[in-house]
This record gives structure tokens, C-alpha cells and sequence, in this order.
């Protein structure tokens, strides 16, 4: 016997139980973006030790982070119950890590005090409990449901269809942007591209824009593709 209970289980999740799915997007686009803003400053500056260090730990975190959220979306594609719990250890596992940012922050003496990054790290927290006491209601109040062996996943909503389609094309994009950021940037740095009056930004720049679209399309193809699988019935 196998069970598709709790959080993700047999039954539909409501908006609440939306929540803390969005908010793994969200945490994952801002872990990108802090990457990729380090990339560029570390490329750009020469910095401090300590400074470094911060840098390449943050940006350690970030990809952490990164792979961890995929593996929590993988999970609610799955609707597997094992979601709760690992999202509660995820997100703990962001708060400690904020928090220490910010205590090394404090305690090196290459940084000076940012009220408006602390707020930030602050509200992050905020929301991060909030999620975390979301997600441990949802799934006390949702009964287990008891599959026979090899039966078939239930066939998903309208609602449930179209928004993992447009969470694929969100993630594609976030994802496709980074890397092509990213890409852009070695690329650039690796070949000693010409910056005359811009140029290697622009480069940087259009390759983030191409790795949107096909970051995309290919999350976008990839959920509709798995989306219509389970919508027959077939099991994925």
C-alpha cells in the first residue's frame, strides 16, 4: 500500500496551499539574482578578505538554495507528502543562513551597518515562519488518502493544469535567465571581450534575454508535456 496523503495529497490544494509553492519561486529568483549580482562584482572589484569570503558563501547559499527549491517543485509536481517536511527543513535551513549573513555582517569590520538590509532579512524571516506555520496547517487538515499499487495519479484540475504550466515557464525563464547571465559573464571574462562603450554588458545582457525565452519555452514545454500525461491518466 502506498499513501498520496498530506501536504499534496490526493486532494486539490486551495490558494492558501499555493503560498508557500510561490514563495520557493520567489526565494529561488532572489538566490539568482543575488548570484549573479556577485558574479559581476567580483569580476568588477577587488575586495577585502573577509569581503570575499562573504561573497563566495552567499553565493554558495544561493546554489544551495537553488537546488533545493527544484527539488521541492519536483516534489509538488509529485504530490508527494514528503513536500511538508522538506520544505520545513528548507526553509530553516534559509533562515539560518540569513541569519548569519547578517551576524557576519555585523561582526567583520570591512562592513558597514545596512538598516535596509537588515529590514530586508528581516521581512524574509517574517514570511519564511509564516510559511512554514502555513504549511504545517495545510497538511494537519488534509485526511490521507490510500492508493492500490501501480493505480493511476489522479487527474489534475483546469486550475491545478495551467498553473504548473505557468510555474514551468516561470522557473524556466528564472532559470534560463541566470544562466545566461552567467554564461554571458564567463564567456565574456574568458575571451577578454571588448567593454568599448558598453559592448560586453549588451552581450551579457542579450544572453540573459535569450536564456528567458528558451528557459521558457522549454519549462513551459516540459510542464505541458507532464501536465497533459497526468490529465490522462497515465502514470508519471
Amino acid at each position: 500500500m502506498s499513501t498520496e496523503g498530506g501536504e499534496g495529497g490526493a486532494g486539490e490544494r486551495n490558494m492558501l496551499g499555493w503560498l508557500p509553492v510561490a514563495w520557493v519561486c520567489i526565494v529561488m529568483a532572489l538566490a539568482a539574482r543575488g548570484i549573479d549580482g556577485s558574479l559581476a562584482s567580483v569580476w568588477s572589484y577587488s575586495f577585502p578578505g573577509s569581503v570575499l569570503a562573504f561573497i563566495y558563501g552567499s553565493m554558495a547559499v544561493g546554489v544551495i538554495a537553488i537546488a533545493w527549491g527544484l527539488y521541492l517543485l519536483w516534489l509538488v509536481y509529485q504530490r508527494s507528502p514528503r513536500f511538508a517536511g522538506q520544505f520545513t527543513l528548507w526553509q530553516w535551513a534559509v533562515i539560518a543562513a540569513l541569519v548569519v549573513k547578517q551576524l557576519y555582517v555585523l561582526a567583520a569590520p570591512d562592513f558597514a551597518f545596512s538598516l535596509t538590509a537588515l529590514a530586508w532579512s528581516a521581512g524574509e524571516i517574517v514570511v519564511g515562519v509564516a510559511m512554514i506555520v502555513l504549511v504545517k496547517r495545510e497538511r494537519r487538515g488534509r485526511p490521507a488518502a490510500v492508493a492500490a499499487p501501480g493505480a493511476p495519479r489522479p487527474a489534475l484540475s483546469i486550475v491545478a493544469s495551467i498553473g504548473l504550466v505557468l510555474l514551468g515557464i516561470v522557473l524556466g525563464g528564472a532559470l534560463g535567465l541566470a544562466v545566461g547571465l552567467g554564461g554571458g559573464q564567463l564567456y565574456a571574462s574568458a575571451t577578454d571581450m571588448s567593454c568599448f562603450e558598453g559592448g560586453c554588458g549588451y552581450f551579457v545582457i542579450f544572453m540573459g534575454l535569450a536564456g528567458i525565452i528558451v528557459g521558457a519555452l522549454a519549462g513551459g514545454v516540459f510542464a505541458l508535456w507532464r501536465v497533459l500525461g497526468r490529465r490522462s491518466g497515465q502514470p508519471a
